[in-house]
C-alpha cells in the first residue's frame, strides 16, 4: 500500500477517535504542532526513521518530547504508529488529519497574494464574500508580492484567479505583439 493511503488511513483512524471522544479541536492543534515540529527538526525525523533504533526507545523519546505539549489521545496514537513501524509517516499523517478536519468542518483554505498588505476591513469583507460564495468557512492565507504591482491573486486548491496589474500588463503586451493590422506576405 502506498504511503499516501497509509497516511490517510491512520489520519482517519485518529480523527474517528477524536470525534468519538469529542477531542477534535485538541487533536487538530496537536497534529499541527507535530507537523510543525517534524518539519522543523531534521534530527527528530532522522531519529524516527532510523531502523537501528527500537520502537520502544522511539516511544519513550516521543513521550518525553510531546507529553506536556499534546493530549493523551495523541500520545497514545503516536505510540501505536511507532509500534506499527509507521513513524516515518507521522508528518504526512498530520497533514492528512488537518485536511480531514477542514473537510469535516467545511473549511476552505484560500491563499490571497496582494501587492501590499490589506486593511482589516478589506480582509473581513473578502472573508464574508468568499464565505457566502462558497457556502463555507474560509481560512485565508495572506501573502504579499510587490511584483504584482497592484490587484490580487487568489488560489483555492488547483484553481487560481489572477486579477493583478502584472497579469493585465502581460496580457496587454501579448495583444500588442500580435498586431492584427500588419499585413503579412
Amino acid at each position: 500500500m502506498s504511503d499516501y493511503l497509509l497516511s490517510k488511513r491512520y489520519a482517519h483512524a485518529l480523527f474517528d477517535l477524536a470525534v468519538e471522544f469529542k477531542k477534535t479541536e485538541e487533536a487538530k492543534k496537536d497534529m499541527e504542532f507535530i507537523r510543525q515540529t517534524l518539519h522543523e527538526s531534521r534530527d527528530l525525523k532522522a531519529f524516527l526513521k532510523s531502523p537501528l533504533i527500537k520502537p520502544d526507545k522511539k516511544v519513550k523519546a516521543v513521550n518525553a518530547i510531546f507529553k506536556d505539549q499534546v493530549d493523551l489521545l495523541t500520545i497514545r496514537f503516536l505510540a501505536l504508529v511507532i509500534k506499527q513501524r509507521r513513524e516515518a509517516l507521522l508528518e504526512n499523517i498530520a497533514i492528512e488529519f488537518i485536511e480531514i478536519y477542514k473537510e469535516y468542518n467545511n473549511i476552505i483554505t484560500i491563499e490571497m497574494t496582494t501587492a501590499a498588505e490589506i486593511s482589516k476591513e478589506t480582509r473581513e469583507m473578502i472573508l464574508k464574500v468568499l464565505g457566502e460564495l462558497r457556502n463555507a468557512n474560509i481560512e485565508l492565507i495572506e501573502k504579499t508580492d510587490s511584483s504584482l504591482i497592484g490587484g490580487f491573486v487568489l488560489r483555492m486548491g488547483d484553481k487560481q484567479y489572477d486579477s493583478s496589474l502584472r497579469a493585465s500588463l502581460k496580457k496587454l503586451k501579448k495583444e500588442f505583439e500580435e498586431n492584427l493590422y500588419e499585413r503579412k506576405f
